[in-house]
């Protein structure tokens, strides 16, 4: 018995593995059939991470706003290749396979072993060529190991009601790790928290119940604690706070009342659930299934408390009002509800019939990767863009400096393998402190060599203050996400 699971593990450690190759490579632009990934945010990892490993501290010495542990994980991505995004791509790659095998284990919960193999690549084809995997490589893509783990032990946990010392202390380490990706992905983890506790708490056992949220919280703490006093001994820890806490807070929630948030929050959910149909209807499917059926989850509390788990987990997402694509990624896991719901009869079928559905859903897999967005990009060429244009000006000159002034990391850092020189080496989306006041005195005294702009039109009015210790040398118009840019070269005189 132990030598057939051994092989059956095996079997599907490689299945997996291969289903995730090919989805990422399809879907995601840093896989080596994209000559570039032109993504603001991910160029931004890439330079942050790249400034932490030549002795930059993230916060301090490059001002920037997502979590410790994303720019950890591109650190890795720039050591395997800090020329391209391959490294990214490389763990793009492992960290959906971790997530295929937790996805594995929930459908094991429900079905037989079989339906596995059905499951998965539709699971991970309907959401790399999804809208809201825009190019590849988001901070949510990277969190979804880290949350399925928690779905996997909370359904199990409704099925068994129990759930062991070491489950919670590892869910809890993997809240920690979120937040210190991104905070605001923790709503799932609060819906886990109040799952388990109010579940003691039927059953009487508070002692249980303390032991466990001690178990949790020490789990949860490990990460933040470690980063913490990375930042304590670099004198960094202040930046740290007012950058990824203070500014996130502030610059990425509407102020508003809270129950106008809450219920903005719903708004903007279902939204952006019907612009792709078929996570609408999955998600619609298997939360129906799952709380109104009596198969999959057989009692009343638990039905509820799945429910306010998940309704946590994009409120968490939307309540500072603010939508983007990408931010809906974090909820994509939930369409296994669906595909476990839509395949329960399949564990009934014969060799014969399974193997007909096993060539259907590869087949429908293979239909939904040609449908990413992203495939519209495959024909571009590096020396049509203009980040490989300006890159190959700038490296004329050695050694030289430069600012991507006014707009994200545009990917400028990236192609000419220069590293800022200055703590504002971009903008953010919100309001930055200092930002302007800072980077006019560097731009009056000529601290970098050159200056690259992005903007709507070609008026070049508003930036005469920079045209006196800098000239225009080079103009391109390019086009991102599906509107035309202007993007103007400055070098100083």
């Amino acid at each position: 018995m132990k030598i057939r699971l051994k092989k059956f593990d095996f079997k599907l450690i490689i299945y997996i593995l291969f289903i995730s190759i090919i989805c990422i490579t399809v879907c995601s632009r840093n896989s080596f059939l994209y000559c570039f990934n032109d993504w603001e945010d991910e160029n931004t990892f890439m330079t942050v991470a790249r400034g932490w490993i030549n002795g930059m501290i993230p916060y301090k010495d490059l001002c920037e706003q997502k979590g410790p542990f994303l720019y950890l994980i591109f650190v890795f991505a720039n050591l395997m290749d800090k020329t391209s995004f391959i490294g990214a791509y490389i763990l793009e790659i492992i960290f959906m396979s971790f997530t295929l095998y937790l996805i594995s284990k929930i459908i094991k919960l429900y079905l037989e072993e079989k339906s596995i193999y059905l499951i998965l690549p539709l699971f991970c084809s309907i959401i790399t060529s999804s809208t809201f995997f825009v190019q590849g490589g988001s901070a949510e893509e990277f969190c979804f190991p880290f949350l399925v783990y928690g779905l996997y032990k909370l359904l199990k946990y409704y099925k068994t009601m129990e759930i062991s010392n070491k489950e919670m202390f590892v869910s809890g380490l993997c809240a920690g790790i979120i937040s210190m990706i991104k905070f605001n992905l923790l709503g799932f983890y609060i819906g886990f928290c109040l799952s388990i506790g109010i579940s003691q708490l039927i059953k009487k056992d508070k002692k249980n119940l303390f032991y466990k949220a001690l178990l949790f919280l020490g789990g949860m703490f490990i990460p933040i604690v470690i980063f913490g006093i990375y930042f304590m001994i670099n004198n960094a820890l202040n930046e740290f706070v007012d950058a990824y806490i203070v500014y996130n807070i502030q610059n990425y929630s509407v102020k508003s009342l809270f129950l106008i948030k809450i219920g903005n929050s719903f708004l903007i959910f279902f939204y952006q659930l019907i612009r792709n149909k078929i996570v609408m209807i999955l998600i619609a499917y298997g939360l129906v299934k799952f709380v109104f059926g009596n198969i999959l989850l057989n009692k009343k509390a638990t039905k509820i408390l799945f429910t306010i788990t998940f309704i946590l987990s994009f409120i968490g997402v939307y309540y500072g009002g603010l939508i983007y694509n990408y931010y809906f990624l974090i909820i994509t896991p939930y369409i296994i509800l669906g595909l476990i719901t839509l395949f329960y009869e399949s564990r009934k079928l014969n060799r014969k019939r399974y193997s007909i559905y096993l060539s259907i859903s590869i087949l429908l897999s293979m239909i939904l990767l040609s449908l990413s967005n992203n495939l519209s990009f495959l024909n571009v060429k590096k020396e049509e863009l203009v980040q490989y244009k300006f890159a190959k000006i700038m490296n004329e000159k050695k050694d030289a400096t430069m600012l991507n002034y006014g707009f994200l990391d545009g990917g400028f850092y990236m192609t000419s393998n220069i590293l800022p020189n200055t703590r504002y080496f971009m903008r953010q989306n919100g309001n930055m402190e200092n930002y302007e006041s800072e980077l006019k005195k560097e731009i009056d005294t000529k601290k970098f060599d050159y200056i690259v702009i992005m903007n709507y039109n070609n008026d070049r009015s508003k930036f005469s203050y920079i045209e006196e210790n800098y000239e225009l040398i080079s103009a391109e118009r390019q086009e991102y996400e599906d509107y035309n840019y202007y993007y103007l070269l400055y070098m100083k005189k």
